[in-house]
């Protein structure tokens, strides 16, 4: 009797001291947002000729006429259209404006020619933005001495490519001549007047304009500009009007430009913005100018510019963007924190990978939605384009966050394939350990070898069925997917 009360009690002992249960920890769940896109429903064209254009700007190692054309193949790789080129009619690169012992004009190409011809042969068209002034014509920062003889110079230039079989060609009065010279609004308009008839009277399929306005911060002086040019019984041709901006969610100062021209009563003109990146801040998500690895060396601009890319499509009067600058300036710093889609050796920086993407996108945009954190600003989004005659999608995802997002995506009506054909799906990725050259300049890589991270590659491919079928991919903060997806061969 003992023995069992003795279980009794050490049984009620052990019920009553178990070691409590363990707490259920919740893994953070990560967010998601939700992609839904219609193959059938076409809503829009695609031109990458819009997006894939780049600009340079005057730096010294310009000098060196063979550097510049060794990055054209790369230019070419991600889809380069237009490339503009600056300071063309100043003396510090190409000599071309002098003095005979007559006191006449007379032009020597050979310098520019180093620079355009290879480029032209590459299949990227110049856009050639006249500034600042030949030595022979004026002082740099100043207006001509002689209007016509500035005339006469801009028509030599445009002569010279016609007579080489080259047409068509943007030509740009000016760069930011409200910060870069003394010239006065009403200078600045009498010089494009010129400037205007001068390249039309050489090639009347020019496209001209100008003038390179600095945007926001000049907005008075471009007010002023297009008051003369209002009030101009004679108005030259303008087929484009040029600014800049750098920074900002999106294309802010699109509307504000606008505003200029419909608030006077004129047509808004094609809108062309000539230079565009990040802002110019030491902040990481204004680019982290002159930081080694910041915004501009890594995968953080590469979403950046995606996400840019996609806002000007939204922007019906804006006809062509420029991104500012191709290639880092340099040549003693490797990495720097500079503003180039290549590094100053050639190596292909992540945001020249976005480039690529673009360059493979279709040229049909079909209706698509997003859903969730970030989607609002665009700052997690997408654009989904379609070849309706191949059965085939290529569709850009970014996340231009500090956060991983999960991005569930559906696509309907994809054309139904037979004998129980699927789709193949390629993914392509720029984050912070693909298609981004700083991962293998952190490890030490150097040369002219292509680094092992440094080409955007395929990461993952898998199949689907259906003509309605749903996937779902992980995007790190700061990262840019391309899925290409068409019928298994």
């Amino acid at each position: 009797m003992k023995y069992l009360a003795l279980l009794f009690v050490l049984s009620a002992f052990t019920c009553c001291n178990k070691e409590p249960e363990k707490p259920v920890i919740q893994e953070p769940q990560i967010p998601k947002i939700a992609v839904t896109a219609d193959f059938s429903n076409v809503v829009s064209k695609f031109d990458k000729k819009k997006v894939l254009n780049i600009a340079r700007g005057g730096h010294g190692i310009n000098t060196d006429l063979t550097w510049m054309p060794g990055f054209y193949d790369k230019l070419a790789e991600i889809g380069i259209d237009e490339f503009r080129l600056d300071w063309v009619l100043s003396d510090w690169f190409y000599q071309v404006v002098s003095r005979n012992d007559k006191g006449e004009l007379q032009y020597d190409f050979a310098k520019l020619d180093k620079i355009i011809l290879p480029m032209v042969q590459k299949g990227m068209k110049p856009m050639m933005c006249m500034c600042y002034m030949a030595s022979a014509l004026g002082k740099n920062e100043e207006q001509p001495n002689n209007y016509d003889e500035y005339k006469s110079a801009i028509k030599a230039f445009v002569k010279h490519y016609k007579d080489l079989g080259y047409t068509g060609w943007a030509w740009e009065s000016h760069n930011e001549p409200e910060g870069f010279t003394k010239l006065t609004p009403a200078q600045t308009y009498k010089m494009y007047k010129y400037f205007s008839e001068g390249v039309k009277e050489a090639d009347a399929t020019a496209r001209v304009g100008g003038y390179g306005s600095v945007g926001h911060d000049w907005i008075g002086y471009a007010n002023s500009f297009l008051d003369f040019y209002k009030n101009d019984s004679a108005k030259p041709v303008m087929d484009f009007f040029s600014f800049h901006q750098y920074s900002k969610p999106s294309w802010e100062y699109v509307p504000e430009i606008e505003n200029a021209f419909t608030s006077r009563g004129l047509k808004v003109p094609d809108l062309y913005l000539t230079e565009w990146n990040n802002g110019y801040s030491k902040a990481l998500d204004e680019g982290n100018l002159g930081v080694v690895g910041g915004g501009y060396d890594t995968h953080v601009n590469a979403s950046y510019v995606a996400k840019k890319m996609y806002n000007s499509l939204e922007y019906s009067n804006l006809k062509k963007i420029y991104f500012w600058n191709f290639a880092d300036a340099d040549p003693a710093k490797k990495f720097g924190g500079d503003m180039g889609l290549f590094t100053v050796d050639r190596h292909r920086k992540a945001a020249a990978n976005t480039f690529l993407f673009y360059n493979n996108l279709y040229g049909s945009v079909v209706s698509a939605t997003f859903a969730g954190d970030g989607t609002a600003a665009k700052n997690a989004y997408g654009i989904v384009t379609v070849d309706p005659a191949q059965k085939k999608l290529a569709m850009i995802l970014w996340n231009h966050q500090f956060d991983t997002f999960v991005f569930n995506t559906s696509l309907n009506n994809l054309p139904a394939l037979s004998g129980g054909q699927q789709y193949t799906v390629k993914k392509m990725l720029v984050d912070a350990n693909n298609g981004n050259y700083y991962a293998d300049f952190l490890k030490g890589f150097s040369g002219t070898g292509v680094g092992p991270t440094e080409n955007a590659k395929v990461v993952k491919t898998f199949k689907l069925s259906g003509t309605n079928v749903t996937f779902a991919d992980t995007l790190k903060e700061h990262s840019v997917a391309l899925f290409l997806i068409e019928p298994a061969q």
